[in-house]
């Protein structure tokens, strides 16, 4: 059973995991997982936030709400658009994650860090690529570190790293705002003296905020800032272009335009009546009768999707 994140929910899901397959990030997606998510026909959503950033102009989620079960804290909404308010998302969650429903034992062609090495550039054998440069980054990050990245092609670079389980990501979405990252990590450096924030930022980016380099060196910081430099300042004179990875690793980006997200998809199940009710003891009545009814509601949603001809994919 597939699980998907969202570009700023990367590092919430283990990428070494046998069921995660990478990030959803509408046409800038990886080609598995853009036709894996498409194809599915029942999308289980566990806080997703879906913004012109999200879905860059080419996913319209208002047509797609026929086949989303979306559980937010404070509120669950069935693919019928029956809507339950007043529902405790971690409550719910440790509910359906004990549950009976079908689990397929499937393992995913995912994204696991790789074993095979991309062959490094040397001054003897040619000059250096963009799959390289980030082989040589990931191969930096340990499960201590975090890494933050830039808006821009940094962002869509990131994206394509393999974390070790346990470190941290960090982008902004909100606005968008070029040249947040540099001051981001002198922030985390000081909150987090005893782990390293590894830095990914392009040079039109880095003009914004650079003074807080001399900060960070007046403090003896030590990140690790990797400045990408395609001499374009590129996110703010181009015109909009749709993004796409290809094979070798190369980048072609898109520039939406604004506001919110925090994200990640993946597949969920109920627990029996008899394990919620005994769960539920220690909840005050009315959560406990909200939780029964719509994890019953869930469980009815999920075996009728099982019965359908084709397999069922979450």
């Amino acid at each position: 059973c597939p699980v998907l994140v969202q570009p700023d929910a990367k590092s919430l899901v283990p990428e070494d995991h046998h069921h995660f397959l990478g990030t959803f990030w509408s046409s800038a997606s990886e080609q598995k997982c853009h036709k894996t998510f498409k194809a599915s026909d029942l999308w289980i959503m566990v806080g997703c936030r879906w913004t012109d950033y999200h879905t860059l102009g080419c996913l319209d989620m208002e047509k797609e709400t026929h086949r989303i079960l979306d559980l937010q804290d404070g509120f669950v909404t069935t693919p019928s658009g029956e809507s339950f308010a007043g529902i405790p998302l971690n409550e719910l969650i440790n509910l359906i994650a004990q549950s009976d429903i079908h689990h397929k034992e499937i393992t995913i062609p995912n994204g696991v860090v790789p074993t095979t090495k991309v062959k490094r550039a040397t001054i003897e054998t040619s000059s250096l690529s963009l799959s390289s440069i980030l082989s040589g980054i990931q191969d930096v990050i340990k499960s201590d570190n975090s890494v933050i990245a830039d808006t821009g092609d940094s962002w869509f670079n990131a994206q394509t790293i393999k974390l070790p389980w346990g470190a941290d990501y960090q982008m902004q979405m909100v606005y968008g705002s070029i040249g947040w990252s540099l001051p981001a990590t002198l922030g985390y450096q000081l909150g987090r003296p005893d782990q390293r924030a590894i830095l990914m930022i392009g040079d039109g980016s880095f003009r914004m905020t650079c003074q807080e380099l001399s900060t960070m060196i007046s403090l003896r910081l030590n990140p690790i800032i990797f400045v990408f430099n395609n001499l374009g300042y590129a996110i703010e004179v181009s015109p909009v272009r749709k993004g796409t990875i290809t094979a070798n690793g190369s980048l072609t980006t898109s520039r939406p335009q604004s506001t919110t997200g925090h994200t990640t998809i993946t597949r969920i199940g109920i627990m029996p009546h008899s394990q919620i009710a005994s769960v539920a003891l220690s909840m005050p009545s009315t959560t406990t009768h909200i939780l029964t009814t719509i994890s019953r509601r869930i469980v009815r949603i999920l075996r009728c999707s099982q019965r359908r001809s084709k397999p069922l994919q979450t």
